[in-house]
């Protein structure tokens, strides 16, 4: 008999006084009622009949085994509240405007699933024993219901902290990120390939962030002054990587950095034409020439302000920091995409 609602104290399906599931659901019967309640629900059990589920309320439920029955089975505007997909695989399923909350998804396996316009909050899923394998589904909306526990009292009992609980879920959700990203890699969705980049990325640097930050917090005196600065350093990796993937759209468009292109050479045109009181036309070739580092060296003209110069300067600067941006994501569009 499997008490992982007795033991697994980081799971929000957590319930250390709550006898075992025994009672088994039957799928044919779903028609009849709202939907389980604190069943046990076998994928081997799945008639293979059973083409859509909808609008069932699934709740304090343990799926377990291989959910599959040789063709695709669509869950409709169902809810999953408290239930527990540890141990289970899934397999050409469909959940389509679903919804699960307080679940876990431990040591869950998905292959060929998809998560179409569904819901999440305050689940948990394991970095290295929750497996995707060309699932589609939103990694930001995945990624950011994440949940472990983190209460005092109970961690206590178990020997830990909250800190280190939550150096060690981001961890677990840079992980999860990165399985997400290698699953949605070989198929056609664009859209949510990108923004498993950006999530994947970000989250693991704020991995190294929380790992930093809960050192410097429980090490000694001397002993934490390094971990400071890892804090600072991961601090400014963060801000600079979000910042430099934005403005690069995270390699899904080469529209967004041409835009920034066109709006730093419409500021400091603007700055040329009414500060140095030039033609306009004059005043946007000057923007264009040093942005594009081909005639920098031409400015400032003999005779104009020192401020001139420091504009110059911040505007050969911020050229530099624009073909970081667009060379990379034309390659990544052209050549290398998806690599």
């Amino acid at each position: 008999m499997d008490r992982h609602r007795q033991n697994n104290f980081w799971e929000p399906t957590y319930s250390p006084t709550e006898e075992p599931l025994t009672q088994e659901v039957s799928w044919n019967d779903l028609q009849d009622n709202n939907g389980p309640r604190n069943k046990i629900c076998r994928g081997e059990d799945l008639p293979n009949t059973l083409e859509q589920i909808i609008e069932k309320d699934f709740r304090n439920c343990d799926f377990v085994g291989k959910f599959t029955n040789g063709r695709q089975i669509v869950f409709t505007q169902c809810n999953f509240t408290n239930c527990h997909f540890g141990k289970s695989q899934w397999e050409k399923i469909k959940f389509s405007k679903c919804r699960f909350q307080d679940c876990s998804f431990g040591v869950s396996r998905f292959r060929f699933v998809q998560f179409i316009d569904c819901e999440y909050e305050r689940n948990y899923f394991s970095g290295n024993e929750t497996q995707f394998e060309k699932c589609i589904i939103d990694p930001k909306k995945f990624i950011k219901a994440g949940w472990t526990n983190l209460d005092r009292d109970v961690l206590a009992t178990k020997q830990t902290s909250p800190g280190y609980q939550k150096r060690r879920f981001e961890l677990t959700k840079a992980k999860a990120a990165k399985a997400i990203l290698n699953s949605l890699r070989p198929l056609n969705d664009d859209v949510l390939f990108y923004s498993a980049i950006k999530v994947s990325v970000l989250q693991a640097v704020k991995a190294s962030l929380s790992k930093a930050w809960h050192l410097t917090l429980t090490k000694s005196r001397l002993r934490k002054i390094p971990h400071v600065f890892e804090t600072c350093f991961y601090a400014i990796e963060l801000a600079s990587v979000y910042i430099y993937g934005q403005c690069a759209g995270w390699g899904a468009s080469v529209m967004r950095p041409l835009c920034l292109g066109a709006v730093a050479t419409a500021i400091f045109g603007t700055i040329y034409c009414f500060g140095l009181e030039l033609p306009l036309f004059s005043a946007i070739r000057r923007s264009i020439d040093i942005l594009l580092l081909a005639g920098y060296t031409k400015y400032p003209i003999e005779g104009e302000p020192k401020w001139a110069e420091a504009v110059g300067f911040i505007n050969m600067a911020t050229g530099v920091f624009w073909y970081s941006i667009i060379f990379p994501v034309i390659l990544n569009r052209t050549v290398f995409q998806r690599n």
